[in-house]
């Protein structure tokens, strides 16, 4: 069980395993500090509040334990299984019995609130009880985010196991993907409509990865195809043309990237090179022509579809969007958090596919411009959207503060700048056969075991950002077989030296920016 870091059939690198690579100082080790004390218990401080986010409250309702309502967005059971994510990678990486306790009271809510037949989504679950005919309104409008939900509940269940080695709520995960199983079944012959924000398909791949079932990797290749059967679709949800159509990036920038991260996933196990073809057009479209220089992707605010409409009497809107090239404003950018997490995402799975420098240039750009800078420092304050340049002070109305807010009432943003920023350590190193690459830098030690037999510890001593000066060091060294180290040089570099054991010294030039540079281990 949990082949999840196996090198994919048509990748050539696996991230390594989970909690196998641990910050030890310096900047990112104080960040992880800050998500162990302060951001994890006030987040959850934010759900159990009634009168604030009303998460918790609505798993009861659902749960039958208390009476009212469902209140806050239909994605709030979503936001919550990200911050279970991210409170379930914490305790494996620095386990807490007070952590434990909210991660386990958790769990069991989760349970006793999801339905026999593996269905859950609180919303449409206390609104059918109050039903007199008794009937089911499970995925009537496929616009919702119940689906989109249970996608974050599968990612959340397959980082609980590997953090406690338990198997509850990888059990309730698989249930639910046991009804979208049938669900999509259901669907071969019927319409199809597309599910917003396709947190799924990566949550069924990774289902897949972790236990084996072949079902879900089906469920995933099935939920991508039915996208084509959609009539009368849109740009702002990805669906107006074919997916093997796709060439550049349109519509809602979460919806948009949370797909091509799906489709790489799905391209990683089967190596359909139509699927390759798509996701390599559409990221050269953003990266090219459709970032900020922040990270931030999704600029515009609200509007209409630049590529036509099947309807024109009632024209296409677009929000969250993706525009045309070069539409990248300053003040009114608006570079959801969440769409930049999506990208984070995207450039990982495309950089396990083909392990280019610029995939780990554009997440650590992210990670230190916009998912950081997306929080108060303090922890306690969040930003929805990221300009370039801040008026407080504006001759127009926007849609969202131009402060950070202790809560923001579409609170989708937060818990996944959360998680990204818990598993941060994740995106340091890939390895293939016999070659490990740097990713972020940062003070850390890993653990590394690759699958020709050698293995080793690496070591990394480093101020890094405050410093460029990186130290790597193996100890605990086993096997004969010779492991490249792909160091990376950032796009940013324009001067150094790389100082090897054997006394050797490389000297970076501007032209060396963005490259890997290559050092044999003895």
């Amino acid at each position: 069980m949990d082949n999840s870091t196996t090198i994919r059939p048509h990748a050539e690198v696996m991230g390594l395993p989970q909690h196998s690579v641990h910050w030890k100082g310096g900047f990112w080790q104080n960040r992880f500090q800050q998500i162990v004390e302060v951001m994890i218990p006030n987040m959850h401080h934010l759900f159990a509040a009634d009168d604030i986010a009303h998460v918790l409250a609505n798993f009861a309702i659902a749960a039958g334990e208390r009476e009212g309502t469902h209140n806050g967005p239909p994605f709030s059971d979503g936001d919550f299984f990200k911050w279970l994510e991210a409170a379930s990678y914490a305790y494996g990486a620095k386990p807490e019995a007070k952590l434990k306790g909210l991660i386990d009271d958790a769990v069991a809510m989760i349970g006793r609130a999801q339905r026999k037949d593996g269905y859950l989504f609180t919303k449409q679950i206390i609104e059918d009880r109050s039903r007199p005919d008794g009937g089911d309104g499970a995925l009537s409008n496929s616009l919702n985010f119940e689906v989109y939900n249970m996608g974050h509940l599968m990612t959340a269940a397959c980082v609980h196991f590997r953090a406690t080695k338990e198997t509850t709520l990888l059990d309730i995960a698989r249930k639910s993907a046991d009804y979208l199983v049938r669900v999509f079944e259901a669907s071969r012959s019927g319409k199809a409509k597309t599910a917003i924000c396709p947190s799924h398909y990566m949550g069924l791949i990774e289902l897949y990865r972790t236990t084996g079932d072949q079902r879900y990797l089906d469920a995933a290749e099935l939920a991508i195809a039915l996208r084509d059967q959609v009539e009368n679709g849109t740009d702002d949800n990805q669906d107006r043309k074919p997916l093997r159509e796709h060439r550049e990036a349109v519509g809602h920038a979460v919806r948009s990237n949370y797909l091509y991260a799906g489709v790489a996933d799905l391209y990683a196990e089967q190596g359909d090179e139509s699927l390759k073809r798509v996701i390599d057009s559409v990221w050269s479209d953003i990266t090219n022509t459709k970032l900020a220089i922040n990270g931030g992707c999704g600029a515009h605010y609200d509007g209409v579809s630049p590529y036509g409409s099947w309807d024109y009497p009632n024209i296409q809107r677009t929000h969250q969007a993706y525009g045309r090239a070069y539409e990248l404003p300053n003040i009114t950018a608006y570079n959801e958090t969440c769409a930049s997490v999506g990208n984070i995402l995207w450039n990982w799975r495309m950089f396990l596919l083909d392990p280019k420098p610029i995939h780990i240039d554009i997440i650590e750009r992210t990670f230190y411009n916009l998912i950081l800078a997306s929080t108060s420092i303090d922890g306690k304050k969040f930003f929805y959207q990221n300009t370039l340049r801040r008026e407080l002070e504006l001759p127009f109305d926007l849609k969202w503060s131009r402060q950070r807010e202790s809560y923001i009432s579409s609170f989708c943003c937060p818990p996944n700048m959360l998680r990204t920023l818990a598993e941060s350590a994740m995106y340091t190193y890939a390895i293939g056969d016999n070659v490990v690459y740097t990713g972020m830098y940062g003070e850390s030690s890993a653990l590394c075991t690759f699958p020709c037999g050698t293995g080793f510890r690496l070591e990394q001593r480093t101020d890094y950002p405050w410093d460029g000066r990186i130290t790597l060091t193996t100890t605990e060294v086993h096997g004969d077989t010779p492991v490249t180290i792909q160091l990376r040089i950032p796009q940013w570099v324009r001067s150094g030296s790389i100082h090897l054991p054997s006394g050797e010294t490389i000297n970076v030039t501007p032209e060396m920016a963005g490259t890997y540079v290559a050092h044999i281990r003895a």
